[in-house]
């Protein structure tokens, strides 16, 4: 990842057991009128906190009015063992849990080689910075090669709709996802064409617009590619279902 971000406004700190509810509470004020997003539930937050994972951090942010620091956002990953091949990718999007909650359900890992990145959820963006900073000192101090995760791509539905002129011809989804996948992710810094990275589809028009789900994944990311789309958070109707398994080198 890129550069840390610091703001004195604003607290970084590895969630407790005092702090479940807040966490939960973070995600329904950013999700809970947002279609097709399930919110995390309070039961799920401290399904998390009891992997034991050090990348389970809360914000909070100073607030003028009560004069006290509120919760603001939170990060939860977990470290887990990585390989870029073909294999681990298949074996990945098969895991347990991907396509009903939007995450795999893999076991925090002490000492493995990277980082899967579950979920950020922020209700400023300078929080969302702070988590990110944070994230970069842990990366460090683990001394991390990888970072994989997955994210939604919330601009696919209408790049669909932008490719119907093909009719019949129109290629299969996860080919149209692949394609979209490839081409944002080109647009940024850092790109880089693994073997196993999906190719994008020779009929279909170039994306019009940045994604900015997949954006902000991938930005400040030194080397970053993809190695699957898959059927992810099916209720996601921007999305049509599809997520992407990026991946970067730290």
């Amino acid at each position: 990842m890129g550069e840390t971000f610091t703001d004195p406004q604003i607290r970084v700190d590895m969630v407790t057991a005092n702090d479940l509810e807040d966490v939960a509470l973070i995600d329904r004020l950013r999700w809970g009128d947002v279609s097709g997003v399930d919110v995390i539930t309070v039961a799920q937050v401290q399904k998390w906190h009891q992997e034991g994972s050090p990348f389970y951090l809360i914000a909070r942010t100073w607030s003028r009015t009560s004069h006290a620091y509120v919760p603001t956002g939170y990060y939860f990953g977990i470290m887990s063992p990585f390989a870029f091949s073909r294999a681990w990718a298949e074996d990945f999007c098969a895991t347990n849990g991907l396509k009903t909650n939007g995450y795999a359900e893999l076991p925090h890992t002490p000492k493995a080689n990277a980082l899967y990145g579950i979920n950020i959820t922020s209700l400023h963006p300078k929080t969302a910075l702070a988590l990110q900073g944070k994230v970069v000192e842990l990366l460090a101090r683990h001394k991390l090669e990888f970072m994989f995760g997955m994210a939604r791509l919330s601009g696919l539905r209408v790049f669909i709709n932008q490719n119907e002129f093909l009719g019949n011809n129109l290629p299969k989804l996860e080919e149209i996802a692949n394609h979209y996948t490839f081409h944002q992710q080109q647009s940024q810094n850092g790109f880089f064409l693994h073997e196993h990275t999906p190719k994008p589809h020779p009929a279909l028009l170039k994306p019009r617009h940045k994604d900015p789900v997949l954006h902000h994944h991938v930005r400040g990311l030194r080397k970053h590619t993809f190695l699957a789309t898959l059927p992810y958070m099916e209720t996601d109707v921007n999305s049509a279902g599809f997520g992407a398994l990026l991946t970067a080198i730290l």
